[in-house]
């Protein structure tokens, strides 16, 4: 099995699955590929292949990651009312610069796992409320740490209804 998968920038990558022979090389013969994964061409032109074929992760498949797989963290804005697109901010960052509330969550994904890293300014003892859409083990929102610059860490599993949270507290 063979796909064709062609990136923003104009690349060509050949995607074919472990077993199978790989799209013609230099010398025109298919390149076949073994081992239990799948693999990656990149095509320069129509006829000309790079040499070098590298692993790839297929959805619907088992992946076995050996470099480190993160979200990029991203800073909301501070305001009276917290925006939070976790679409495109699946791991994010304010820093409360007076009492405020986070805002139900646009975008939520179920399965989705989400992190918010919530910081006290130089004033400290900042409030957040939260929109409906959070839920929190007993039912009580928590308090944050009060002290001047600290951090709490917010985590979220999201059910595609409800962000489930539990917090992590006092990171000074």
């Amino acid at each position: 099995m063979s796909d064709t998968v062609v990136i923003v920038d104009g690349t060509t990558v050949n995607v074919v699955t472990a077993g199978t022979q790989g799209p013609a090389g230099a010398n025109g013969q298919g390149v076949p590929i073994g081992g239990g994964t799948s693999q990656a061409l990149v095509k320069n032109s129509a006829t000309n292949y790079d040499t070098g074929w590298a692993s790839a992760a297929l959805l619907g498949s088992t992946n076995n990651f050996t470099r480190q797989q993160y979200f990029g963290q991203t800073t909301l804005t501070d305001a009276a009312t917290i925006a939070w697109d976790v679409g495109s901010n699946q791991c994010a960052s304010v820093t409360l610069g007076g009492n405020r509330t986070l805002s139900n969550p646009s975008n939520m994904q179920a399965g989705s796992t989400y992190i918010l890293r919530v910081a006290q300014d130089v004033t400290g003892s900042r409030t957040l409320a939260f929109g409906s859409n959070y839920k929190w083990p007993s039912g009580a929102a928590p308090s944050l740490s009060t002290v001047s610059n600290s951090v709490d860490v917010l985590t979220f599993y999201c059910d595609g209804t409800y962000m489930l949270g539990v917090i992590q507290k006092g990171f000074a």
